[in-house]
């Protein structure tokens, strides 16, 4: 019996495992949006919104509604939720995380 228990840990630890990724995600730009149509952005290198987004001196993006025609956006639950189902960690570590991105781009 013990034996048995001993197995399935082993075959479900090497199992679940296999299908782990290992490499990194891709870059994204990351924005809140302002409520009137403009949004504070991070911007990653190579981003198009780079050179229609105006940038303040320490290096935040500030887009204008007209650059922000087709971005996707979603709420900070949802976006909670996500993120640690993909990268298996807790809601309240991405929390905090998200906090602060929303802190250095409207500070």
């Amino acid at each position: 019996m013990v034996k048995a228990l001993l197995l399935t840990v082993v075959l479900l630890s090497t199992l679940g495992s296999a299908g782990c990724r290992k490499s990194k995600p891709p870059e994204i730009d990351i924005c809140i949006l302002d409520g009137v149509g403009g949004s504070d952005c991070i911007l990653r290198q190579g981003s198009a919104l780079r050179k229609v987004c105006i940038v303040d001196a320490e290096g935040r993006f500030y887009c204008p509604p007209s650059t922000m025609e087709n971005m996707w956006s979603t709420t900070p639950s949802d976006m909670e939720a996500w993120s640690s189902w993909c990268y298996g960690t807790s809601r309240k570590n991405v929390k905090n995380h998200m906090k602060g991105v929303k802190q250095y781009l409207t500070h």
